[in-house]
């Protein structure tokens, strides 16, 4: 959202889409609202459309943040279709996110134009050789080069924040989280575990050439999660406030 608006302070001429999950914390979804009052961005919401029994990606239908969805029907339909998604099956990011961006970019004729991606300049692993970036922009690398610190600063002098922990970001269970952030977000919002739990369930021989239906890193089901946790004296208040690698190790890669 900070490159967004230095993007409209620069008097670019930009589209600005969010797509939604229905696994970010409220907050999150608070937040990019705000920002759109605010500043006046006209973000456009999309979620994604599956088309299962097709050979059809993700397309997309546009939302508004009050008919948002906010529960687990966006990755029940896509886990109908592809399985439970992990390290070794993302498919979560592709359908969720990037093909209904895709779409609607198709849709709305703005396939000819540049999209710019919110990767740090203190964040070289994320960012992909100049000769692969092809339409791909990287504007807090490259234009403003700015680091995790810049951005907290930005953000102090603002009139409002996201307001959630770090662990809290992206998808609140997100499988790409460290068994630590788990664990702090088991202790204190366990509920946010029953979406994977119920889709584990209910689909657990949706792919039966791929095995073992689970989540989680180490291949753990959300119940074998919880039972790790359970087995270990663990204090939340240990857990650093912040990544400790300084950048967004977990989130999802955008147009990569």
């Amino acid at each position: 959202m900070m490159m967004a608006r230095l993007i409209q302070q620069a008097g670019i001429d930009a589209a600005y889409i969010f797509a939604n999950t229905g696994q970010e914390h409220p907050k999150t979804l608070e937040f990019i609202n705000r920002c759109d009052s605010e500043w006046g961005l006209g973000v456009v919401w999309l979620e994604a459309v599956q088309h299962k029994g097709e050979r059809k990606g993700a397309t997309h239908r546009v939302v508004t943040y009050a008919s948002a969805c906010t529960d687990g029907r966006l990755f029940g339909e896509m886990v109908a279709k592809y399985g439970v998604s992990n390290k070794s099956y993302p498919h979560c990011n592709r359908e969720l996110k990037l093909n209904p961006m895709r779409s609607y970019i198709a849709e709305a004729g703005l396939s000819g134009h540049g999209v710019a991606i919110g990767i740090r300049a203190d964040e070289p692993r994320r960012l992909p050789e100049i000769s692969a970036r092809g339409k791909r922009v990287y504007p807090m690398a490259d234009w403003w080069p700015l680091t995790k610190q810049d951005v907290l600063e930005w953000w102090e002098d603002q009139p409002f924040d996201l307001e959630i922990e770090e662990r809290e970001g992206n998808c609140v269970w997100c499988w790409k989280k460290s068994e630590k952030k788990h664990f702090a977000n088991i202790a204190s919002n366990p509920e946010w575990y029953d979406v994977p739990r119920e889709l584990e369930r209910a689909f657990s021989s949706a792919k039966p050439e791929r095995g073992s239906q689970v989540f989680f890193r180490g291949a753990l089901s959300t119940d074998q999660l919880f039972r790790q946790y359970d087995a270990v004296e663990f204090d939340p208040r240990y857990l650093p406030k912040t990544d400790e690698s300084g950048s967004c190790s977990e989130s999802c890669e955008a147009f990569q």
